[in-house]
Formats: structure tokens, C-alpha cells, sequence
């Protein structure tokens, strides 16, 4: 689609298409992507269909925990208000696909091949994009990346909370 701006928007499915087209990701994981290229503040997007005509952009914090339904064309923020017809800038969505999902997708195409401490660093660099809170305690943080890594590298069953924090920086 393109806009006023002569800037072409891409809709939720046609972001997680091309994930899906030139990264192979899957469906849930190019969903995750696409929320977070929307937190990162590094792609612009806004409503295709605002009833103000303006099409203003999307704030950064409608993002932050927020669900996305490509296939619904959906958008549910971390407070439970719905966001459909949401399009996100094209050039702004491809750079921040290959800066960021380059390496994650690597690593999704043969998760068999990464080592447990490599796997907890890419967990490490997913689950926190803006580093690890200093305020988040270890057994917390240890937790949410352990289940990360359950969904994504299901052939590592035992991963060490030694093994996380070293990932995280906080143990040698």
C-alpha cells in the first residue's frame, strides 16, 4: 500500500509474509518479530483507516507487551485495547528485519546445531532487546528465558540457571 507520503505500508500479514518468505520463520515467531519491531521505536506504524483522516503514528508504548494477529489483523496491547488495520513503514520494517532477525533466523533453521550457551544468549537478546533490567532478580529472568527457550530449542531439556546467567551477564 501506499501512502500519501508516497512511503509504501505494509499491512501485519504482509510484514509476517516476508518473515516468513526470507527468513522461514513460522507464523508465531514472525508475529513476535513483528511486536518487536514495533517496541524497538525503529519501524513506524500507524492505523491504514483512521477516522481522523491524519493517520498519525503509532506510539511506542501501544507496543510494549502487546499480542499481534497477523492473520486477524490484530493488534492487542498489553492492556487488552484492540488495534486493527495497523501498517507498519515498509524500508523502516525490511531494515530493522535484517539488522535484528538476520542472526535469530540462522538459528531457528537448525536449532538442533546450537549450543546450549549460544541458545541462552539469543534468548537473552529476544526476551530483553534493550538488555536485561538491572531491577528483574535471577530467578525471575532465569524463568522467562527458560521458557523461551522450551518453545524454541525444545532439544535442549535441561538448561542450567549458570548457563542463563552467564548468557545475561551476571555470572562468569
Amino acid at each position: 500500500m501506499i501512502g500519501e507520503d508516497n512511503e509504501k505500508w505494509w499491512s501485519l500479514l504482509d510484514c509476517a509474509e516476508y518473515l516468513e518468505r526470507t527468513q522461514e520463520l513460522p507464523r508465531g515467531l514472525s508475529q513476535r518479530w513483528i511486536g518487536r519491531a514495533g517496541e524497538s521505536g525503529e519501524v513506524r506504524a500507524r492505523w491504514r483507516l483512521h477516522y481522523s483522516g491524519q493517520k498519525p503514528l503509532l506510539a511506542r508504548h501501544d507496543w510494549i507487551g502487546a499480542d499481534v494477529n497477523a492473520t486477524d489483523d490484530l493488534v492487542l496491547t498489553a492492556d487488552g485495547a484492540r488495534m486493527r488495520s495497523i501498517v507498519l513503514n515498509e524500508n523502516d520494517f525490511v531494515g530493522f528485519a535484517t539488522r535484528q532477525i538476520l542472526h535469530a533466523s540462522n538459528v531457528v533453521r537448525a536449532p538442533e546445531l546450537v549450543k546450549p550457551g549460544d541458545a541462552a544468549k539469543m534468548a537473552v537478546a529476544t526476551c530483553f532487546p534493550q538488555g536485561v533490567p538491572a531491577d528483574l532478580q535471577n530467578g525471575p529472568m532465569c524463568k522467562r528465558l527458560a521458557a523461551w527457550m522450551r518453545e524454541h530449542f525444545p532439544h535442549l531439556r535441561e538448561i542450567s540457571d549458570a548457563t542463563l546467567l552467564r548468557a545475561a551477564g551476571r555470572k562468569k
